[in-house]
């Protein structure tokens, strides 16, 4: 997360954005094992893929849903240089 982990306020925006994505079945912030905090997404990868989310997660904007189902958008406050790492689930 490094940076993005000051913006935890703002996290539901982009939980909200990735989940417009099929195939992403869960997002969260983890501690790794050096205790760093970092993003954990979990997809069905014959529904979507590793640069997709990618793509997604540095959108220029975030689209997100309103609880009464309704759309918004707003400019993506978060910046996620690094490509991540793909780990297979165990």
């Amino acid at each position: 997360m490094g940076k993005n982990s000051l913006l935890r306020k703002r996290l539901k925006y982009l939980v909200s954005h990735i989940s417009q994505d099929d195939g992403v079945i869960k997002l969260q912030a983890v501690l790794d094992d050096e205790l760093k905090e970092v993003m954990d997404i979990s997809f069905v990868d014959t529904m979507t893929n590793f640069n997709q989310i990618h793509h997604l997660l540095n959108s220029d904007t975030l689209t997100f849903t309103y609880s009464n189902g309704e759309t918004g958008k707003i400019e993506n406050m978060f910046h996620f240089s690094a490509m991540g790492i793909k780990k297979e689930k165990e």
